[in-house]
């Protein structure tokens, strides 16, 4: 049974029962779909994992080929690593360097729009109401909002989408999810989640009584597993996966693979939305299917297992929380739009989408500094790449964020000491880099290790290094440059 307020909205649910206009479902669409893409373009470019992705795949256009071996950093790399994302950087190259950060910008909404209208079709097919959806795209936009970069994961966002899509339709058109899964398997590293998604309708299909249907859906899970073996690397990408999601030196040096807490804004909306589905649940008891209760409990607890992963309790939350609210709270249930709340709803929308589709014209909050685009930051990083690139070339050692920017605008011949790809780079060389930005007692020996003749850093971010190359007598200051918050200064030997 509903509260005390429910014959209020009863009421007023009936005010206005005429089927919505074309024009009115539009509006309700595009407000499902703009503010993803509004949270999308507000990251920026970035500066770290955007370039590595651009310059690895501006070296397979050119060479025509598969990158065999790590060819930027001149220190020892992991010999057995895979380039698994192959397929996502070859679309984030074609797309920068055919038209520039436009074509990134515009790649990037595609697959935020085509993900934001796959779910909204999903929420639709449930029986959903337009309304449930706008207020669910809102909640899924509050756990996506940090995960929306120019990085590989943003374009498998599409794929899993579509594939749920197609699995809740069911009949012929399910098996299409086999071929996604292929494509899947050479964007990301989260190409399993195929396979989970699978399976959970099997099961839930099952546990309905529709028996057929489960071993359907059964069939369908082996033929995805499968199919992720369809890569130049076999099964070596389980390998990849494995090893990324259980590796413990990740979890400690980057925020966004630590176990999920309260102390990141993503792990507050992640636990607030959590604790409010609790409660409707359980006060409410609205009937939402089996198969997405356990979609989304499986994707808790794969939120709760790193902050990366809360992005995908957002994707299948979208749906999820809009039969929610539907079915728990009588206000969200379908009505007419009055033509004038529709005109000016929409006329916002259009204004804030081009707004949004303009780079770096609007900024969010994201979990760390490192995260997002900093103008005066890629300003030192542009004025420090046209330095290296007039000097002699010379072995560098340099901040790690910066890595991947000088890999996609320094010749071939500048490689650098290290960049934030875990899996490429051994523990022993992440060890050299901490033990030198820390100025521990032997860091001037580690860079005598690996031959290194200039350093580069920002003194503020820094200051442990910086202080103790101003007080060495074998390195001397050769170059600065100063862009607000941004103070980037490069020592050679003496």
């Amino acid at each position: 049974m509903y509260g005390p307020l429910d014959a209020h909205f009863t009421a007023r649910r009936h005010d206005w029962s005429v089927t919505e206009t074309p024009i009115g479902k539009l509006v309700w669409l595009l407000l499902c779909v703009v503010p993803l893409m509004v949270v999308a373009q507000a990251t920026g470019l970035g500066l770290i994992d955007p370039w590595w992705n651009l310059a690895l795949g501006r070296l397979m256009l050119e060479q025509h080929q598969l990158v065999t071996h790590d060819t930027f950093s001149f220190t020892p790399t992991v010999v057995d690593a895979i380039n698994q994302q192959w397929l996502a950087q070859l679309a984030w190259a074609a797309a920068y360097w055919s038209s520039g950060r436009v074509g990134v910008f515009l790649l990037r909404a595609l697959a935020v729009a085509i993900t934001s209208i796959c779910l909204w079709s999903i929420g639709r097919h449930l029986g959903a109401s337009r309304r449930a959806l706008a207020a669910a795209s809102l909640l899924s936009g509050a756990l996506l909002a940090s995960n929306l970069g120019v990085r590989a994961q943003t374009l498998a966002f599409p794929i899993a989408a579509l594939s749920l899509w197609l699995l809740q339709r069911g009949g012929r058109a399910q098996w299409l999810v086999v071929p996604l899964t292929v494509i899947w398997a050479n964007v990301h590293g989260s190409f399993p989640l195929a396979v989970a998604f699978t399976g959970a309708f099997a099961l839930g299909s099952f546990l309905s009584g529709a028996r057929s249907a489960a071993y359907r859906y059964a069939a369908l899970m082996l033929a995805c597993a499968v199919s992720t073996l369809l890569t130049p690397y076999g099964v070596d990408v389980w390998r990849y996966a494995i090893n990324m999601s259980s590796n413990d030196s990740l979890r400690i040096a980057i925020t966004e693979w630590a176990p999920t807490t309260v102390q990141s804004l993503t792990g507050k909306s992640f636990f607030i939305e959590l604790a409010a589905a609790c409660a409707i649940m359980s006060f409410r008891r609205p009937p939402v299917p089996l198969t997405w209760l356990l979609l989304a409990g499986g994707l808790t607890v794969f939120g709760l297992s790193a902050v990366r992963n809360v992005v995908w309790v957002g994707i299948v939350g979208l749906p999820f929380w809009a039969v929610m609210l539907d079915r728990a709270v009588p206000m969200f249930a379908d009505h007419r739009t009055r033509p004038r709340v529709v005109a000016l709803i929409g006329a916002a929308l259009v204004a804030v989408a081009l707004f949004a589709l303009m780079p770096g014209r609007i900024q969010l909050p994201t979990q760390s500094a490192s995260d997002g685009v900093q103008a005066d930051q890629e300003d030192a990083l542009a004025d420090l790449s046209a330095y290296l690139a007039s000097e002699p070339q010379s072995p560098l050692f340099h901040d790690a964020n910066w890595g991947a920017y000088l890999e996609a605008h320094m010749p071939p011949t500048q490689q650098v000491f290290i960049d934030t790809r875990f899996e490429v780079h051994p523990t022993a060389v992440w060890d050299d880099y901490l033990a030198v930005v820390s100025a521990r007692f032997d860091w001037e020996a580690i860079l005598n290790q690996y031959g290194i003749e200039r350093v580069a850093i920002d003194t503020d971010r820094t200051p442990m290094i910086a202080r103790a190359l101003d007080s060495s007598e074998s390195w001397q200051r050769v170059w600065h440059t100063d862009r607000n918050s941004e103070h980037i200064v490069v020592w050679q030997r003496s």
